[in-house]
C-alpha cells in the first residue's frame, strides 16, 4: 500500500499493489476530496486503514474493504481522526481530538468510535 499522485489531479490517493503473474496490479483506493492521505495498516483479511483529508483539509480515519473508503468519523466535538492499527476482528485503534482539545486514543468497532479516555 502506498500513497501516489494520480497524474494531473494534484491529489494523493492510497493504492494497493497486488502481485500478478506478469508484475503487479495497482488499485486506487480513492480519497475524501483533500490533498493528503496515508495508509497505515493492512490485516490478513485485506482490510486497509489510515487517514485521508477532506476538501477542508481535515483528516478523517478510513477503512477500506474492497469498495469506497469508509469514513470512520470523529470523536464528539473533534476535528480530526487517524486510524493506526486493525486486528482480524476489524477492531481499529487510532487517535483524534475531542471537545476539550485533547488528542486521545479511540477504538472503532461495529461502526462506533469510542473514546478510550472518557471525559470526567
Amino acid at each position: 500500500m502506498r500513497a501516489s499522485l494520480p497524474p494531473g489531479t494534484g491529489e494523493y490517493h492510497p493504492v494497493l499493489w497486488t502481485p500478478q503473474a506478469a508484475g503487479y496490479v495497482v488499485l486506487d483506493l480513492g480519497n475524501f476530496g483533500g490533498n493528503f492521505v496515508s495508509g497505515q495498516h493492512v490485516n490478513n483479511r485485506g482490510q486497509i486503514l489510515g487517514w485521508a483529508s477532506d476538501a477542508a483539509g481535515n483528516a478523517h480515519a478510513y477503512l477500506w474493504e474492497g469498495g469506497p473508503l469508509q469514513d470512520l468519523g470523529l470523536l464528539p466535538g473533534g476535528t480530526f481522526s487517524q486510524a493506526s492499527w486493525i486486528n482480524q476482528s476489524a477492531q481499529i485503534v487510532g487517535y483524534g481530538d475531542r471537545t476539550d482539545g485533547n488528542v486521545v486514543p479511540f477504538l472503532w468497532e461495529n461502526g462506533v468510535m469510542t473514546d478510550l479516555i472518557p471525559l470526567a
